[in-house]
């Protein structure tokens, strides 16, 4: 596989660096790679690989994963974990430093109506009951310590934080010592980060993809997520829940209180990716303008 091939001229020089190193490409007599087209993705570069008549997805993670509060080992655990109890494709490579290579599944991110269907609403909490029943994760997914990181990381670049930071953290400390007493709680495998474009559908298997937040945690962090996600109304906040098993009506109003977790670590989330990048004007995470700064803005109004 030559440098001038014609399959890699338009490829950056540290990509094809990581190509020539992966076992299963490196020697490759044909081969040929492009960046993907159509995927939103906020935080790492991804490209399809053509290998005869096989395809697969190779992720590269970018530097600022270690302000994100992401680590790598963990991630890797998460996926491979998840990819045994069927939720998530296969991990056929990976490095510490961010490198992943999975499977080219022929399937589609989900789009807002996709979450409101009933049937769909049903596959969620299936898909999901098969992610948490996964233990003993080394890896930790605690939403709380994952917010404690991404203060630490806007406080090292020299954000500014909102003034009523300490009185946020305060409640988050009770809320999480509320759910660590609470006998009803679940611990497990977690994804953390379910958003439309974390979904692959092929229209049968529900995908999972996207570990880099995930490990060992509270699980209703994904519940609350999801109804973020899709702009649920209390009515499907309920049905969520019931489908996952637990008592809809008696749960929603921990569902809602887990809601505001997800908020605060999007806000955070956000703040410390404006630091990093900057804001464009773009909503939609295209060419890589998205507006971290009122993202960011609009979940702190939000708590």
């Amino acid at each position: 596989m030559s440098q001038n091939s014609p399959q890699l001229r338009d490829i950056p020089p540290e990509v094809q660096d990581i190509v020539k190193r992966i076992p299963l490409f490196a020697n490759a007599s044909s081969l040929s790679i492009a960046p993907l087209q159509g995927v939103i993705s906020l935080n790492n570069a991804n490209y399809r690989v053509t290998l005869g008549d096989d395809a697969y997805l190779l992720r590269v993670g970018a530097d600022s994963a270690r302000y994100l509060g992401i680590r790598r080992e963990e991630e890797i655990e998460s996926a491979q974990s998840a990819a045994k109890a069927g939720v998530a494709p296969a991990v056929l490579y990976a490095e510490a430093c961010g490198v992943m290579v999975s499977p080219f599944l022929q399937a589609r991110h989900w789009e807002a109506a996709d979450f409101h269907q009933p049937a769909n609403i049903q596959r969620l909490a299936d898909t999901l009951r098969r992610l948490h029943a996964v233990k003993e994760v080394a890896a930790q997914g605690s939403e709380y310590r994952r917010i404690e990181r991404l203060i630490e990381s806007a406080n090292t670049l020299g954000l500014e934080l909102p003034p009523n930071i300490e009185a946020l953290c305060e409640k988050l400390a009770r809320i999480e010592s509320e759910r660590l007493n609470d006998v009803n709680t679940i611990v497990g495998l977690a994804h953390n980060d379910f958003w439309a474009n974390n979904f692959l559908d092929d229209g049968e298997t529900l995908y999972l993809v996207d570990w880099e937040f995930a490990g060992t945690g509270d699980t209703l962090i994904d519940l609350a997520t999801i109804s973020m996600a899709g702009g649920y109304s209390e009515e499907e906040q309920v049905a969520l829940l019931d489908a996952y098993g637990l008592d809809g009506g008696a749960s929603l109003e921990t569902l809602q209180t887990m809601r505001w977790v997800v908020a605060f670590f999007e806000a955070m989330w956000a703040l410390v990716m404006d630091g990093l990048r900057g804001s464009g004007s773009d909503t939609s995470g295209k060419d890589g303008e998205y507006n971290y700064a009122n993202h960011a803005r609009r979940m702190f109004e939000r708590l």
